[in-house]
C-alpha cells in the first residue's frame, strides 16, 4: 500500500511539471490579451525575453522541438506510473483472493460448527418438548380431577348453607320480636330503678357536704398537733446529725488505715498482672509475626499467578499478532 502512495505522489509530480511547462509555454507564446472587439494584438517582446528565446533556439538542433520532447517525455513517464499501477492492481487481486479464500473457508468451517450446534439444540428443545408436552398433560388432567372434586363439594356446601339460611332467618325475625317485646316490658321497672337511684344521689351528695366540712376542721386541727411535732423532732434530728456526723468521721479514719493496709496487697497484685500482660503482648507479637509471614507467603504466590498470567497473555497476544499478519489485517488497517 505505501508504494502504490509513492507511485501516485510520483505520477502527481509529473502532471504538476507538465501542467508547469505548459503555462510557460503559453506565456511564451501567448500574445497579449483580447482587444474589446475580440482581436488578439501581439506585444513587442522585451530584450530579456527575447535574449532567452535566441539562447534556446541556438541550443535546439535540425528537426528539434522543444514541446514535443517534453511530451514524449511526460509520456513516458505516465506509460512507467501506469505499468507501476497495473503491477500493483494484479498484486492487490491476488491478495484479495487468497483473503477471499481464507475468509470463504472460514466461513464454511463457522457453518458446519453452527449446524452441528444447532442439530444438538434442536434435539434438547425436542426432548424438553415432549417432556414439557407430557407434564402438561399430566398436569391438566390432575388439575380437571381436582376441579371437578372440588365443584361436587362446592354444590354440596352451597345446598346445605341454603337449608340452615332458611332456618336461621327465621329463628332471627323470632328472637328480634321476642328481643323487642321484652324491652318494652322492662323499661317501665328501669324507669323506676333510676328514679330511686337518682334520689339515692342528691341524699348522698347533700351528706357528703356536711362530711366535708367536718373534715376540713378536722385536718387544720390535724396540721397544727403535726406543726408542733415537726419541731420537736427537727431539734431531735440536729443533735442526732452531730452525733451521727462524729461517728461517720470515726469510721471513715479507720476505713483509711484499713484501707492504706489493703493497697500494699494490691499494688503487688498490679505488679503481677503487669507481668502478666508483658508476657501476653510478647506472645501476641509473636502470632503477629507468624500472621505477616503467612501473608507475605501469600502474596508470594498471588504475584507468582499474576506473573503467569501474564506471561499466557502476552502469548495469546503473541498468537493473535501472528494469525493477524497471516490474514493480512494490519495491511488493511494501514
Amino acid at each position: 500500500m505505501p508504494a502504490i502512495f509513492t507511485r501516485l505522489a510520483m505520477s502527481r509530480q509529473s502532471s504538476a511539471r507538465v501542467q508547469m511547462s505548459r503555462e510557460s509555454t503559453s506565456r511564451l507564446s501567448a500574445g497579449s490579451p483580447t482587444s474589446p472587439k475580440g482581436v488578439r494584438t501581439i506585444e513587442p517582446l522585451i530584450k530579456p525575453v527575447g535574449q532567452q528565446l535566441q539562447k534556446r533556439q541556438g541550443n535546439l538542433g535540425a528537426f528539434e522541438d522543444e514541446k514535443l520532447g517534453i511530451y514524449h517525455r511526460q509520456l513516458d513517464h505516465m506509460e512507467s506510473v501506469f505499468q507501476q499501477a497495473r503491477d500493483v492492481r494484479c498484486g492487490l487481486q491476488q491478495m484479495y483472493a487468497e483473503r477471499n479464500q481464507f475468509i470463504l473457508d472460514s466461513l464454511a468451517e463457522i457453518r458446519a460448527d453452527t449446524d452441528v450446534r444447532a442439530r444438538v439444540h434442536m434435539d434438547h428443545l425436542k426432548e424438553f418438548s415432549d417432556e414439557f408436552d407430557e407434564n402438561m398433560e399430566a398436569g391438566n388432567i390432575k388439575l380437571l380431577n381436582q376441579l371437578k372434586h372440588d365443584l361436587i363439594a362446592c354444590g354440596r356446601r352451597y345446598t346445605g348453607c341454603n337449608k340452615v339460611i332458611g332456618v336461621m332467618d327465621e329463628a332471627i325475625q323470632k328472637e328480634a320480636r321476642e328481643c323487642q317485646d321484652q324491652a318494652e316490658r322492662e323499661t317501665e321497672a328501669l324507669t323506676k330503678r333510676l328514679q330511686e337511684h337518682s334520689d339515692n344521689l342528691e341524699e348522698q351528695i347533700a351528706e357528703r357536704h356536711e362530711q366535708h366540712d367536718s373534715y376540713c376542721v378536722t385536718l387544720v386541727e390535724h396540721f397544727k398537733v403535726l406543726r408542733e411535732k415537726l419541731k420537736v423532732e427537727t431539734a431531735a434530728r440536729k443533735e442526732q446529725f452531730v452525733e451521727v456526723n462524729k461517728s461517720i468521721i470515726e469510721e471513715y479514719e479507720a476505713m483509711n488505715k484499713v484501707r492504706d493496709v489493703e493497697d500494699v496487697s494490691i499494688r503487688e497484685r498490679l505488679v503481677v498482672l503487669r507481668k502478666a500482660l508483658e508476657e501476653q503482648v510478647v506472645d501476641r507479637i509473636a502470632a503477629q509475626k507468624s500472621v505477616a509471614k503467612d501473608m507475605m507467603h501469600y502474596m508470594d504466590q498471588f504475584k507468582d499467578a499474576i506473573e503467569a498470567l501474564n506471561r499466557a497473555q502476552a502469548e495469546t497476544t503473541k498468537q493473535l499478532n501472528t494469525i493477524k499478519k497471516k490474514t493480512g489485517f494490519q495491511e488493511m488497517g494501514g
